[in-house]
């Protein structure tokens, strides 16, 4: 029996979860062989949608799962002197869906199973389109088969960076939210050096993935609204930035919740007395 991956505080949004899954390599040429036991599945979604492609086909939409800069970034380091046989191949297979605003996570955890099945059929990896992610078949299969049960960091990536349009400070964010009919979430402004060891980066990424996780099993958060942050005094505020997903300066592919501090009841420009406290700043 497959372990339940439940949704405590879901609350309807009408707001579908999507899913895209590339898998450069070898489709499978008889059929798709799913194990229950193997790969953690109850069967194949009814909105789920598998796909083979021949590079030579569609070469332009082919190559863009491995330009840099794009979609490529990561590749290098998650496959290391195997890169180049990934970035070279010939066919490849999509696993996609759109989820209406669902209340428990096995479409996700079925979704995860079919692609481990394509992996063990042939398939030499894969790109997590959402959360802007390369996985090795290595390190997918030792994840999702010889281990079950739901992570969020194996969904939802956080980036920090020092973009100089997004100055003073930097920004910290997340990809991978879409997938569960969530926004995705941004500190702006954060300072000290982008580098290992600031220690206001780090403490943005706990506000992050704290609140991640909350979404991820079904909580809502809303433009406007106040919350307490847990263990500080502080209370911080969410401003949303509508889906970027259809823009050709597309960044999230999905809304965006920029987290601040609330400063005299009103929205503050950045969350920096919030992660100063964590801090101890």
């Amino acid at each position: 029996m497959t372990e339940p991956w439940s949704r405590p505080f879901w609350q309807p949004t009408g707001r579908p979860a999507s899913l895209f899954y590339f898998i450069p390599g070898e489709p499978p040429t008889s059929g798709l062989e799913l194990s229950r036991s193997r790969h953690h599945v109850e069967g194949f979604p009814e909105e789920l949608q598998l796909s083979a492609h021949e590079r030579a086909a569609v070469p332009a939409w082919f190559a863009g799962f491995f330009a840099l800069p794009g979609l490529g970034f990561g590749l290098d380091e998650a496959f290391g002197d195997r890169a180049d046989e990934v970035k070279a191949a010939a066919r490849g297979s999509v696993v996609r869906g759109e989820f209406p605003d669902p209340p428990e996570l096995g479409y996700l955890r079925d979704s995860v199973g079919i692609v481990s099945a394509l992996l063990d059929q042939g398939g030499l990896g894969v790109l997590d389109i959402y959360a802007a992610q390369w996985w090795s078949k290595e390190e997918w299969l030792r994840r999702f088969v010889d281990r079950s049960g739901f992570a969020v960091g194996d969904f939802v990536g956080l980036i920090s960076s020092d973009d100089a349009s997004l100055h003073p400070g930097l920004w910290v964010h997340t990809h991978g939210l879409r997938k569960f009919g969530r926004p995705d979430l941004q500190v702006k402004h954060v300072p000290g050096p982008w580098a290992d060891g600031n220690p206001l980066v780090s403490a943005a990424g706990d506000v992050l993935n704290s609140l991640a996780e909350r979404l991820c099993l079904g909580a809502v958060l809303r433009h406007g609204e106040v919350l307490a942050f847990p263990g500080t005094r502080r209370r911080c505020t969410f401003l949303l930035t509508p889906d970027d997903i259809d823009t050709a300066a597309c960044h999230f592919g999905n809304e965006v919740l920029e987290v601040v501090d609330v400063v005299r009841g009103r929205p503050a420009t950045d969350l920096n007395r919030l992660l100063q406290q964590i801090t101890g700043g």
